[in-house]
């Protein structure tokens, strides 16, 4: 019984290292991104006293905008971060609980799945469309949304991976403490 109980709590801790590694390198690639995008925004303003200006500056920062917020999105899913309306899901003892997270994190995979899924088609039909003023394609920029949505599913599938876990051990309760 103990060795199961290690087993399922080794397998939980492995998925949620993965998570958090996930987390990890999207929380550097955001904080690399928002300084780029400072300095871009303040070299623009710079610029623009003497009367000269960057070309391209808007249009870098509005894609980095919709980067940010699908590389932030990933970090809030594994954080549990995202806004909630936890009110009455706190009236029901932790079993429920647990059924009722496990339930909306399907809803979400499902969700984002399709969100992919289109993404993908979105992010193709810009392959052959060039930017304004960058000598790209919209491909790279509509990808934030399926990039950004797969790392979601990537989270969400761990989550739900810990809370069956969870659920399924019956002597462990929603916060991890003994059952009384």
């Amino acid at each position: 019984m103990l060795a199961n109980k290690l087993k399922e709590e080794e397998n939980i801790s492995i998925s949620m290292k993965v998570a958090g590694f996930i987390s990890l390198i999207c929380e550097r690639i955001s904080m690399t991104m928002i300084i780029i995008m400072l300095f871009i925004v303040w070299g623009q303003v710079f610029l623009r006293y003497i009367n000269i200006g960057f070309p391209w500056a808007e249009e870098v920062c509005r894609y980095m905008m919709v980067w940010l917020g699908m590389i932030g999105a990933t970090i809030l899913v594994i954080e549990e971060g995202h806004i909630q309306i936890s009110f009455l899901l706190d009236k029901f003892n932790y079993r429920i609980q647990l059924i009722l997270k496990i339930i909306v994190h399907i809803i979400t995979f499902w969700t984002i799945y399709h969100i992919v899924k289109y993404g993908i088609n979105y992010a193709m039909s810009g392959s052959r469309m060039i930017l304004a003023s960058l000598p790209i394609t919209r491909f790279w920029p509509n990808l934030a949304i399926p990039v950004g949505g797969m790392l979601i599913l990537a989270n969400l599938a761990i989550l739900i991976w810990r809370d069956l876990k969870i659920l399924l051990n019956r002597q462990t309760g929603f916060n991890g403490k003994e059952e009384k």
